[in-house]
């Protein structure tokens, strides 16, 4: 055999591995990095699963620097979040008839690669642009989320607005941070229903008006 000529190893089970892997790390709850909350429910899932299978996902979880983030979807009800999550890790999941066009409006809204069509995937976020998963109304809004600012905020958190839909890394909203804690919360907002409303805004947060509200 010659030295130089290169060879093919090729895994048979490698799906089928890659399949029970996802599953086995998601049933014993291991290397979980990320938090979906939707109304008072919270699911726990891997980033690297969430962006692999979502390519909304993967331009949000790619603007938000945090190694831990929580992201808070409003309007998505917990059972069609949980079968999202099911398709993504097992490629497959079993709906009810009557959740079945819900569920797919739901995977439209995430892109999740298997449920929706290539030319309807989003593309990489840009400055001016604003998203959500928090609204079924598609054609009312652009389709990339826009990219998260983040500071330390050293005043007392306001109370959100509706259209915030990205909450604090950990803890309650109300929390305080703590100044002297450089690991501190730090909170991270999207307000895309109305960019010119008096709510939080990113620019607000780069601009540094938060430190003596």
């Amino acid at each position: 055999m010659d030295s130089s000529e290169t060879l093919c190893l090729r895994w048979n089970e490698f799906e089928s591995s890659i399949k029970q892997g996802f599953s086995e790390l998601r049933n014993n709850e291991n290397f979980f990095d990320v938090t979906l909350a939707c109304g008072s429910d919270v699911i726990r899932a891997h980033r690297v699963i969430l962006s692999a299978c979502s390519s909304y996902f993967r331009s949000l979880l790619t603007s938000i620097p945090h190694s831990n983030p929580y992201l808070y979807l409003r309007g998505i009800e917990l059972k069609h979040l949980e079968s999202v999550l099911c398709f993504m890790y097992n490629g497959e999941v079993r709906v009810q008839h009557e959740d079945l066009d819900q569920f797919l409006l739901v995977a439209q809204e995430l892109c999740v690669n298997g449920l929706v069509q290539e030319d309807s995937k989003i593309s990489p976020p840009k400055e001016d642009e604003f998203a959500s998963p928090s609204s079924f109304a598609l054609r009312d809004r652009p389709s990339s989320p826009l990219p998260l600012a983040s500071k330390r905020i050293r005043a007392p958190i306001r109370e959100p607005p509706d259209d915030i839909i990205l909450e604090t890394n950990r803890g309650s909203l109300d929390e305080q941070p703590n100044n002297d804690d450089e690991d501190g919360n730090y909170m991270f907002i999207n307000n895309y229903d109305n960019p010119g409303s008096d709510a939080m805004k990113n620019s607000d947060i780069l601009n540094g008006s938060l430190e003596n509200s």
